[in-house]
């Protein structure tokens, strides 16, 4: 009987070692899980999130890349860390009763080591969740971080917290960023009944494909009924796509612990590049399979992939295979092709004889000879009280201030500005190169302000685009007033 109980108490010994031991492993068993895709010209880029790798460097690892059922190469490799790829934090406070001050401390003190040790490009974005949900939106320049940091505040509401995650899901999934991850602060424990269900929180987790990284605040001497909570904050992490739970009231760990190993996770992250061709268009959706190995280990994730994200990879695919489809029917393509070449190449010739009449006309209608141009020289530096020579019509500008008038013959377009090659040009510093431009059509004259930096003004008005001209109206042109005749 004795012998009995021994062999019973060692074989339960040796199963309790088994179980931790299995414990142990399915902790550190490597992982993946193939993300983001995006388009990138002829490529499509896979982001990868990875825990446990057997390497520490990517370059150690091996990569193969298949969509539709076909294997394509893998053109490179490389983790987040190594390219500096740009993130976007979501950071969920539980602003509730059921927290306390100290807690609240901690997480200030997270966000905090987030903040100071962003790069310059990484967003931030605190939500706090009580009865309601309020958003800092995402913020980049870190003292407006650390301003809705220092808001953070425990109330007397209460947590709606699966509502939150499914929202601000769906906000973050919407960022351009490459890296995203959503951490939330929190007891675990939703307070509102008539919300969210945790399974719709769930479903919006695992559809986004974003790491979520959960830290449990237990109070000081909680008991299993807040330990439950934290669990079930916990699912949310494990749910999502490479995402930690952390409890550092029980792993004895600090903030600064908590945020070195969830940035450390986000530098982990491989960014995958292929070229996948023949892909066929008529899809909805493709899967795709990516596999990494090490050290003699392997791991794999498969996902469904929208057609819309690779839409650009087949749309010359698809245009090669109706290229191909038609070349059953050669001679009539033939045929085809000599019409719209033939039509193409008339139209072409219709166009190019009516630009060279009109501006055979306009030459004609503009053309005024070496005499009746004396007197209006280019430089129109110094004013000039002469009426157009030769019976051409003139277009004055009158300065307002001493009566000098400015004279040009009236043309189509006349320039005016400080440059050199303006039809009027004034010595006038609040002038620019090429200040404004008159256009004539032989009945109206309208003005054009060409960007100049101090404006154009007609009777006041500020000339936005072109602005229609009457004889005597007032122009503000640089320093002075001028009135306008022809």
């Amino acid at each position: 009987m004795k012998g009995v109980k021994k062999l019973t108490i060692l074989a339960l010994c040796l199963l309790m070692c088994l179980q931790g031991s299995l414990r142990v492993m399915a902790k550190d068993s490597w992982e993946i899980w193939a993300q983001n895709v995006t388009e990138r010209g002829d490529d499509c880029e896979v982001l990868i999130t990875q825990r446990n790798a057997p390497v520490e460097s990517v370059s150690k690892m091996e990569a193969s890349f298949s969509l539709d059922g076909k294997e394509y190469p893998v053109s490179s490799l490389e983790s987040a860390g190594e390219l500096g790829l740009s993130a976007a934090y979501m950071c969920l406070v539980d602003i509730s009763g059921s927290m306390d001050e100290e807690r609240m401390n901690s997480v200030k003190e997270c966000i905090k080591y987030l903040t100071d040790g962003k790069k310059t490009d990484d967003y931030v974005c605190i939500v706090t969740v009580g009865d309601d949900v309020d958003s800092s939106g995402f913020l980049k320049n870190k003292n407006k971080i650390k301003k809705e940091i220092n808001k953070l505040a425990v109330t007397t509401q209460d947590t709606n917290l699966y509502y939150a995650v499914s929202e601000e899901m769906k906000e973050l999934s919407q960022r351009t960023e490459q890296l995203k991850a959503m951490l939330i602060f929190s007891d675990g424990v939703d307070e509102q009944n008539d919300g969210l269900t945790e399974d719709e929180a769930d479903s919006a987790i695992e559809d986004s494909g974003i790491p979520v990284y959960t830290v449990g605040l237990l109070k000081s001497g909680y008991s299993s009924s807040d330990e439950e909570g934290v669990k079930v904050l916990g699912s949310f992490a494990r749910k999502s796509h490479g995402g930690i739970h952390y409890t550092p009231a029980m792993d004895d760990l600090g903030m600064e612990d908590v945020y070195e190993d969830i940035r450390s996770s986000l530098d982990n992250e491989i960014l995958l590049t292929a070229s996948p061709k023949e892909l066929n268009p008529d899809k909805d959706a493709y899967e795709m399979n990516v596999t990494l190995s090490a050290k003699g280990k392997s791991v794999q994730s498969t996902i469904s992939v929208s057609s819309n994200r690779l839409a650009g990879l087949y749309s010359t695919q698809s245009s090669q295979g109706v290229e191909e489809a038609e070349d059953g029917s050669e001679k009539v393509g033939d045929i085809r092709m000599f019409v719209w070449l033939f039509a193409i190449g008339l139209i072409a010739l219709l166009v190019l004889v009516t630009a060279i009449v009109l501006i055979r006309n306009n030459n004609k209608k503009n053309k005024i000879s070496g005499k009746e141009y004396a007197g209006y020289g280019r430089d129109m530096t110094e004013p000039s009280n002469k009426e157009p020579s030769g019976g051409i019509r003139g277009f004055t500008l009158t300065r307002i201030k001493d009566g000098v008038s400015f004279s040009h013959p009236l043309v189509q377009k006349i320039t005016m500005g400080r440059g050199d090659g303006c039809g009027i040009t004034l010595a006038d510093d609040a002038l620019s190169e090429v200040h404004c431009t008159f256009m004539y059509d032989g009945y109206d004259m309208v003005v054009n302000d060409t960007s100049s930096k101090n404006g154009t003004f007609v009777n006041g008005i500020p000339v936005v685009g072109q602005m229609p001209l009457k004889p005597n109206d007032i122009l503000l042109i640089g320093s002075y007033e001028y009135k306008v005749a022809w």
